[in-house]
């Protein structure tokens, strides 16, 4: 199976209603981990951050299929990244990635 074959099995096995609470679950889990990174940065252990961006993908994943706008939500981040870009390039200041 690929990926997104795999996805909309466990999807569709649990339904809509139970995988927007694990959504919200593993969202709030994900917030949790960007609090500790934000706190202890230096001596944070990156696998943990790992594992929860690697559950709310899926989840967002499993959702994008359920609900059937993937193609939607593309189009959206396309758009939404290239308005980003154009109001970096407005501010006309070079930032650097800051990095950790």
């Amino acid at each position: 199976m690929d990926k997104n074959k795999e996805l909309k099995h466990i999807a569709e096995h649990y339904g809509i209603d139970a995988q927007l609470e694990k959504t919200k679950e593993e969202l709030n889990e994900l917030v949790e981990e960007v609090e500790k990174f934000q706190q202890f940065k230096k001596n944070y252990v990156l696998y943990r951050m790992i594992d929860e961006i690697a559950d709310v993908e899926n989840m967002i994943d499993q959702l994008k299929l359920l609900l059937k706008i993937a193609a939607e939500v593309d189009e959206v981040k396309e758009y939404k990244i290239a308005r980003q870009l154009k109001r970096i390039s407005e501010e006309g200041i070079n930032n650097d990635r800051v990095s950790i």
